[in-house]
C-alpha cells in the first residue's frame, strides 16, 4: 500500500530536521549523550499518521518538550498545504489561534486549524540528555522528541471545515459585493470580488481534497468569474456636445459632456469618482483638462477658447484604476468648423491692378485650408485704395456683420516708381498697409505695415517682385499673430 501523503511529508520533515540539529549541534559544540537508553525507532521510522517533532537541545527539559510538541503541530499545519501565511504560523501554536487579521478569511482559517490542531495530544515522548563543554564550563542538555497522531480522518475533517468555512464567508462576502454595485460602489465590489478569488486559491492547493469539496469551491469561484466580468464588460460612456459648431476666437457654447455608468440587475448605474482627462488632439483650444465624475457620473469640460478655425477634436480619457483591468473607455469628440472670413487686398503695382493678385489669393488659399469658408459677396471689393486706407473700424466691422464673416482682412499693397541703375536693372519699393479684425468679438487683432524692395529686369518686374517680397513677409506676420500658422 502506497505512503500517504501525511506519511511521507512527516518522513522528510522529520529526517531533514534530525540531520540538521545533529550536525549542526555536533559541529559547533563538543557534547556528549548522557543517556544510556537507546533511541526509540518510532522516531526514525514513524507509523502511519504519526508525526515527529523535535527540538533543538536546550538548558531546560521542559522547553524541550514543548518546542518537540510545536515542531510536530507546525508539521500537520503545513501537511494541509499553502494555506497559512508563515506569520501567523506562531498565532497558531502559540496563542491558540488568536490574532487580529483585517482578513476575515485569515482568521477564519487560523480558527479552524487552530481548532484541530492545537487538541491533538502526544502520544510518546523520548527524551535525550547531553553534557557540552569541559572543565568549569560544563552545562546540560535536553533534546525532546515527540509522536504526535494526526491521521488521515483528522486530516480531512479539517480540510471539510476549511473548505465550508472559507465557501460560506465567501458567499457572504460576494452579496456584500453585489449590494455595493448596486450602490455604484463598483471599485469596492471589484476589489471585494478579487478578495474573495485570492484567499480561494490556497484551498484548490491542499492535499486530499475531495470532488465535493472541489466542486464547491470551483462553484464559487465561477460565479465570483461571472460577476467579475459581467461588471466589466458593463462599463459604458456616453457624451454630449459631439459635432458642435465652433467659432476661432470664441468659447465653445455648451461645455462637453461625458457620462460614465455600468450595468447592473438591467438598471444603469452612475460611476462616481473618476478622474476624465480631455486633450486636444486635432487643432487648437483651450479646455479644462481634468475633471471628476459627480454623483449622475458626469464629467464636464469647458473649452474656453476655439484658437482654430478648422475642426477640433478632444480625446475623453477615463482614469479607471489599473488593478482591476478594466476596458479602455477613452473616445473622442469632434467640433466642426463655422468660420467665414473677408479678405480684401487692393494690390497695384506701378499704379495697375495686379491680375491675379498675390497677396489676396495666398491669404485666402491659406485661409481656406485652414478651415475658414471665404465669402465670395465682398463688401470691400470695389473700394479704392484711398477708401480702403481711410474706412473706420466701426464702419469695417458692420459691413464684416452683415456679410456673416468671423475675420475681417483688408488692406493695399503698392509698389512706388523704380529707379533704374543701368539698362535691363531696376530696384522698385512696395508698401503693404493690411488690418485685422475679429468681427465676432469686434476686436482689433492688429496693423500691420512692411516695406520692402527688390530689383528686376524692367520696372513692371522689379515693382512685382517687391510685391511678392512684401505679400509673403505680411503673410507670415498676419497667421502668426491670428495664432493659425
Amino acid at each position: 500500500m502506497a505512503a500517504s501523503p501525511l506519511r511521507k511529508s512527516a518522513d522528510i520533515w522529520g529526517k531533514i530536521c534530525l540531520i540538521n540539529f545533529l550536525l549542526l549541534t555536533n559541529i559547533l559544540f563538543a557534547q556528549k549523550r548522557m543517556t544510556k537508553e537507546p533511541r526509540p525507532s518510532w522516531i526514525d521510522k514513524p507509523q502511519p499518521g504519526y508525526f515527529i517533532g523535535i527540538s533543538q537541545k536546550l538548558p531546560e527539559e521542559a522547553d524541550a518538550r514543548t518546542e518537540a510538541l510545536q515542531n510536530a503541530k507546525r508539521q500537520i499545519i503545513e501537511s494541509l498545504g499553502s494555506i497559512i501565511e508563515s506569520q501567523f504560523m506562531d498565532s497558531i501554536l502559540e496563542r491558540s489561534g488568536e490574532i487580529n487579521s483585517q482578513n476575515a478569511f485569515t482568521n477564519s482559517r487560523v480558527k479552524v486549524i487552530a481548532k484541530n490542531i492545537i487538541a491533538v495530544k502526544p502520544e510518546k515522548f523520548f527524551v535525550e540528555q547531553y553534557q557540552e563543554g569541559s572543565g568549569g564550563k560544563v552545562r546540560q542538555l535536553y533534546q525532546a522528541f515527540v509522536a504526535v497522531y494526526f491521521d488521515e480522518a483528522a486530516h480531512r475533517a479539517t480540510m471539510e471545515q476549511l473548505v465550508a468555512e472559507t465557501v460560506r464567508l465567501g458567499a457572504e462576502n460576494l452579496t456584500i459585493g453585489k449590494n455595493n454595485a448596486q450602490q455604484g460602489k463598483l471599485f469596492t465590489a471589484l476589489a471585494q470580488i478579487n478578495a474573495i478569488s485570492e484567499n480561494l486559491k490556497p484551498l484548490f492547493g491542499m492535499t486530499g481534497l475531495s470532488v465535493e469539496e472541489t466542486s464547491k469551491l470551483t462553484s464559487l469561484q465561477d460565479e465570483i468569474n461571472t460577476l467579475n466580468e459581467s461588471l466589466k464588460t458593463s462599463l459604458r460612456t456616453a457624451v454630449n456636445g459631439d459635432k458642435q459648431l465652433t467659432k476661432w476666437g470664441l468659447p465653445l457654447k455648451n461645455p462637453l459632456a461625458v457620462r460614465l455608468y455600468y450595468l447592473f440587475d438591467n438598471q444603469e448605474i452612475s460611476l462616481e469618482g473618476v478622474v476624465v482627462n480631455f486633450a486636444v488632439t486635432e487643432g487648437k483650444a483651450l479646455l479644462n483638462s481634468r475633471a471628476i465624475t459627480d454623483s449622475k457620473g458626469l464629467a464636464l469640460c469647458e473649452l474656453r477658447e476655439i484658437q482654430t478655425a478648422g475642426k477640433v477634436t478632444i480625446k475623453i480619457d477615463p482614469q479607471l484604476p489599473a488593478e482591476y483591468k478594466l476596458p479602455n473607455l477613452s473616445t473622442t469628440i469632434t467640433l466642426s468648423p463655422d468660420n467665414k472670413a473677408i479678405v480684401r487686398i487692393l494690390e497695384l503695382n506701378l499704379g495697375n491692378p495686379v491680375n491675379p493678385t498675390q497677396f489676396e489669393s495666398a491669404l485666402q488659399g491659406k485661409l481656406s485650408s485652414l478651415g475658414f469658408q471665404i465669402i465670395e459677396n465682398n463688401p470691400f471689393k470695389n473700394m479704392s485704395s484711398a477708401q480702403l486706407d481711410n474706412v473706420s473700424v466701426n464702419e469695417a466691422l458692420n459691413l464684416a456683420v452683415k456679410s456673416g464673416a468671423d475675420l475681417l482682412i483688408y488692406g493695399t499693397l503698392v509698389s512706388e516708381q523704380p529707379s533704374k541703375v543701368q539698362d535691363n536693372f531696376y530696384f522698385a519699393r512696395a508698401r503693404g498697409v493690411v488690418k485685422v479684425y475679429n468681427v465676432t468679438t469686434k476686436a482689433v487683432i492688429g496693423s500691420y505695415q512692411k516695406d520692402e524692395k527688390d530689383a528686376g529686369n524692367s520696372p513692371e518686374n522689379a515693382g512685382f517682385k517687391a510685391i511678392k517680397k512684401v505679400s509673403q513677409s505680411l503673410e507670415q506676420t498676419i497667421l502668426s499673430s491670428l495664432n493659425l500658422k
